[in-house]
């Protein structure tokens, strides 16, 4: 997945962040990904929504992004935590 990020560019002018260690971040609720997801969908072109992770800072982050010319990715690989696409999500 990360080799196919290098073909999208982040559609995301500030990229939206909130700590590593967030109680509410459990995936028992979605809400906390709401402003993630609300930037995937200000714009039809978004494909992805890409979440990295920093350890160093214990801050995770996200951003929309949509195909572009080849661009390396914001964070090296071993910061990318997941990637969601429109559909169903895994229960």
């Amino acid at each position: 997945m990360y080799g196919l990020l290098s073909t999208y560019s982040s559609a995301s002018q500030v990229m939206i962040e909130f700590s590593g260690n967030d109680a509410s971040a459990d995936y028992t609720t979605v809400t906390w990904l709401d402003p993630c997801y609300r930037e995937f969908y200000s714009n039809a072109a978004n494909k992805y929504v890409v979440f990295w992770y920093k350890e160093d800072t214990d801050t995770v982050y996200c951003e929309a992004v949509s195909m572009s010319k080849s661009k390396t990715p914001r964070f090296p690989v071993e910061n990318l935590m997941r990637v969601e696409r429109l559909g169903d999500r895994c229960a």
